[in-house]
């Protein structure tokens, strides 16, 4: 399970974080910077600091010390191969013999097939296919999108040569 974020800075773990003067947090959702910047607030404020007068190593009068201030570490990079997980495949329909191997090549064959599928078409406003559309008069009307005008509607060339205003929710592709 992952550890929870600081509920003050959200960047980084729960009791996290070391450093000169850094206190070690007493609750597990607040990181250590963020607990020892905590108890600098209360001091700077309980003693009046004076912002003529700054007080030498006050995180709040020097804020250029704050370590709760400062960014998270980046994580390094991961390494080897990292690609989404693709769903388990149910093979009680298949008919191989129930071997690792069997199964793998199983995969192999189905992942690859899917691959080869070409994505469906998304109808967009750059979208250079056939479009069609219910007329008022009835009946359909075809043609291709030539312009976006904006607020939903689009400029659609039709067959005959001359261009009509339809909504954008009422087109469909060929």
């Amino acid at each position: 399970m992952a550890r929870k974020l600081c509920i003050v800075c959200k960047t980084r773990n729960g009791q996290t974080g070391q450093g000169q003067d850094v206190e070690q947090s007493d609750y597990a959702d607040q990181c250590n910077y963020c607990f020892t910047e905590g108890g600098h607030e209360n001091t700077h404020s309980d003693n009046g600091h004076n912002e003529d007068e700054p007080v030498e190593g006050c995180w709040i009068c020097h804020p250029e010390i704050n370590l709760a201030l400062s960014p998270a570490a980046a994580k390094a990079p991961r390494k080897g191969h990292h690609s989404p997980r693709r769903p388990q495949i149910n093979h009680k329909a298949c008919g191989h013999a129930p071997t690792p191997k069997a199964r793998r090549e199983c995969r192999k064959a189905f992942w690859a097939a899917k691959a080869e599928q070409a994505p469906a078409p998304v109808l967009t406003a750059q979208y250079e296919g056939l479009v069609e559309w219910d007329s008022m008069r009835g009946g359909t009307r075809q043609g291709f999108i030539a312009k976006d005008l904006g607020g939903g509607r689009l400029q659609v060339r039709t067959s005959k040569g001359g261009y009509v205003t339809v909504a954008f929710a009422s087109l469909r592709l060929v």
